[in-house]
């Protein structure tokens, strides 16, 4: 079996060793990037917040749940007897199933995040209705592993991110102020009467 599908080898690694610290650490800075740039456009505040929130929240259960998958199916073909036939069984099933279920949802969050930052309320609905079915899948893990409980704690403060930085119904497009007007001749800003 390749060192890098047992999981057995990380607990061995001293910290500065384990590539699943830089792994995390790339997320971190992928997302600092991505707020970077919202801060360069002038989204601030609660919108800021909740984007930079869905954005890594997106990149966490993706990355870890499309890795989750092809761990599971390396350590199926790899760690068998040799000449052993790769059998195909209800765990393997739910394992996978899992990651099929919940890395669409780390997507949606992470396509969700630009419209976040400009207050879109289908942006909203869309990061609000992933992150509540990461929550409820976290929530019937935790009795079995580990795992579901940093989906819990995680899903959780996105929820609260997202409900703090929830967009009114009616709330204009914002435009910043940096849009070159020319390149978009079809670009209506609503302007309140007033």
């Amino acid at each position: 079996m390749p060192w890098f599908l047992n999981p057995s080898v990380y607990a061995q690694l001293s910290l500065h060793l384990n590539p699943e610290l830089y792994y995390f650490l790339a997320k971190v800075l992928a997302t600092a990037l991505f707020a970077r740039g919202l801060v360069r456009r002038g989204i601030r505040g609660r919108a800021l917040l909740s984007a930079t929130s869905s954005c890594f929240f997106g990149l966490f259960v993706a990355d870890m749940m499309g890795l989750h998958a092809a761990v599971i199916l390396g350590l199926r073909v790899f760690d068998r007897a040799p000449g052993a036939a790769l059998t195909y069984d209800f765990r393997l099933f739910s394992l996978l199933l899992l990651a099929a279920v919940l890395v669409p949802q780390g997507v949606r969050c992470l396509h969700a995040a630009g419209g976040l930052a400009r207050r879109e309320r289908a942006a909203w609905n869309q990061a609000l209705r992933s992150t509540c079915v990461v929550l409820a899948v976290g929530l019937a893990l935790v009795p079995l592993q580990f795992f579901g409980i940093v989906l819990v704690a995680l899903s959780a403060s996105v929820l609260a991110l997202l409900l703090l930085g929830r967009p009114a119904a009616e709330e204009p497009v914002r435009v910043p102020a940096r849009v070159d007007r020319a390149r978009f001749p079809g670009l209506r800003i609503h302007t309140p009467v007033g």
